[in-house]
């Protein structure tokens, strides 16, 4: 693994803060179980202190290929870019394909909506916060240049809250950069596959691989029931 990361001559090209593997080992006392906060498709997540501040440390497991890609994707777009309601990477681990951001003490907004381990709901006034946050930090995707990233897998569960409920976005790993001439309502751009999560996936780019900034509003349209209903996916779209 340490290896193939070598190889990538993409991350001599961007900048960030490298911690060791010693680093990483001992911030989550060898990958405890305690500290374990979730896990996705990527890999695990661990709660840690590094640099006396709370971070959350993402690990790539063990021969997942599609992980590595996302490992490189979210080095790249989230170490040259800022905004408050993008979630910030504060540096990574290549040697362990592990991204260190910051931690987010409320969660996963789908944990919230779904009250998890007995959280009281979410107030109207905080949903229609988050909603307005979210668009905005999609449209900041929307507009980057030199060109505009779709985001791909937009979802309660990639949408993280800070101690003050602030939404950011976050798993951006299956971001792709549009050309600007394909980001209308009238072109697409034709990927070789799909990617995202059942039931947030816009039907037109599933069936036919063309993906503009158009397929993120139907995840976003998807996400905003969620806010109102309270109900699962395949609830809310059904």
């Amino acid at each position: 693994m340490q290896a193939k990361f070598e190889k990538q001559k993409v991350l001599n090209n961007v900048t960030y803060r490298r911690y060791s593997i010693k680093d990483v080992e001992g911030a989550t006392d060898g990958f405890s179980d305690a500290l374990k906060i979730g896990e996705g498709g990527y890999g695990p997540v661990y709660k840690a202190v590094l640099d006396y501040t709370h971070v959350a440390i993402k690990i790539l497991k063990s021969g997942v290929t599609q992980g590595m890609k996302q490992f490189q994707q979210e080095l790249e777009v989230l170490s040259c870019m800022r905004h408050p309601n993008m979630v910030i990477l504060l540096g990574a681990c290549p040697e362990y394909g592990c991204l260190v951001y910051e931690y987010m003490e409320n969660g996963t907004l789908e944990d919230r909506l779904f009250c998890k381990d007995n959280t009281p709901p979410l107030s109207w006034r905080t949903r229609f916060r988050i909603a307005d946050e979210i668009a905005t930090g999609l449209l900041f995707l929307h507009q980057a240049k030199p060109e505009p990233l779709v985001h791909r897998d937009l979802k309660p569960a990639n949408i993280l809250l800070d101690r003050h409920f602030t939404s950011k976005i976050s798993d951006v790993g299956l971001a792709r950069l549009v050309p600007h001439a394909v980001t209308d309502s009238f072109s697409n751009y034709h990927m070789t596959s799909a990617a995202g999560t059942f039931c947030y996936i816009d039907p037109e780019y599933q069936q036919t691989g063309m993906l503009g900034v158009k397929s993120d509003l139907y995840s976003f349209g998807v996400v905003l029931l969620q806010i109102i209903t309270a109900l699962p996916a395949m609830g809310a779209v059904s």
